[in-house]
């Protein structure tokens, strides 16, 4: 069985000491903040029976850029996308069927958003990454509605590694079954 998704969520976690993205020249502690407005979930999946399945899912962060460049040439970071393969595993088939999930991938991984101001002086939005690889563990409740389409929620960490951080997150999606 095929299906196709789209979620949405948003994330707060932890990032390790450090300089900033966009102005390297500040460092900030290690410490705890906001991933940003939203990220996007799209997914491919394939049920391989009634307890396991595998997706493949791209997750795209989007960060709001404000405030001024503050005369520095380039621009802040307004997102952060990566590739995750995933597996599933329920317990049981049913309407209302939780799930624990698992994920490893890659790409530019996960940032935190730092508004202007709260980190020193800085004019600007910047940023600090976790990733670029990326993996961790989830749990989730899917509710099927009817034959073909469901609604899932998902809560999961993230570990981003080398650039150390932990991202906890939480989605909402729809999947239309094939």
């Amino acid at each position: 069985l095929l299906w196709v998704g789209l979620g949405a969520g948003t994330g707060y976690g932890w990032h390790a000491a450090g300089p900033l993205e966009y102005r390297p020249d500040l460092r900030i502690d290690g410490g705890f903040a906001s991933s940003g407005l939203l990220h996007l979930l799209p997914e491919v999946g394939y049920q391989l029976n009634e307890r396991f399945a595998v997706s493949l899912q791209s997750r795209h962060q989007i960060i709001p850029a404000e405030g001024t460049r503050g005369g520095r040439p380039g621009q802040p970071a307004r997102g952060a996308h990566a590739v995750l393969l995933r597996g599933q595993w329920s317990p049981f088939g049913a309407t209302f069927r939780p799930f624990l999930s698992a994920a490893v991938g890659g790409g530019e991984g996960f940032r935190f958003r730092f508004a202007p101001g709260t980190v020193t002086a800085q004019p600007g939005t910047d940023t600090v990454r976790g990733g670029p690889l990326v993996f961790g563990p989830g749990a989730g409740f899917v509710l099927h509605l009817g034959d073909r389409f469901a609604l899932v929620l998902e809560a999961r960490a993230l570990v981003g590694a080398p650039d150390l951080a932990v991202l906890g997150e939480a989605g909402l999606g729809l999947l239309a079954r094939f």
